[in-house]
């Protein structure tokens, strides 16, 4: 028997105030992590950067500014984090 399991809990912002909200909270992870995956990945200038699902592009966005890629292409389900 298959006990029963429970959705999974999905954000997706319904608004651009909500966009805004996320990513005003997510600053401080970008802000933590960049480096390190720009390290750990081997980013290099030049690069192309592909970051899926980008939310609000944060991280990508410091990734970007730090190696200046070729180009960056930054995907996510919600147009609204998009904007």
């Amino acid at each position: 028997m298959i006990p029963n399991k429970k959705p999974i809990q999905k954000y997706y912002a319904k608004s651009i105030r909500d966009a805004q909200r996320y990513s005003k909270g997510r600053e401080s992870y970008a802000d933590k992590y960049y480096k390190i995956i720009i390290k750990q990945a081997k980013i290099k200038s030049g690069n192309v950067i592909i970051d899926l699902p980008c939310g609000t592009g944060n991280l990508s966005s410091r990734i970007e500014k730090t190696v200046h890629s070729k180009k960056i292409y930054m995907i996510d389900i919600n147009s609204l984090m998009l904007k």
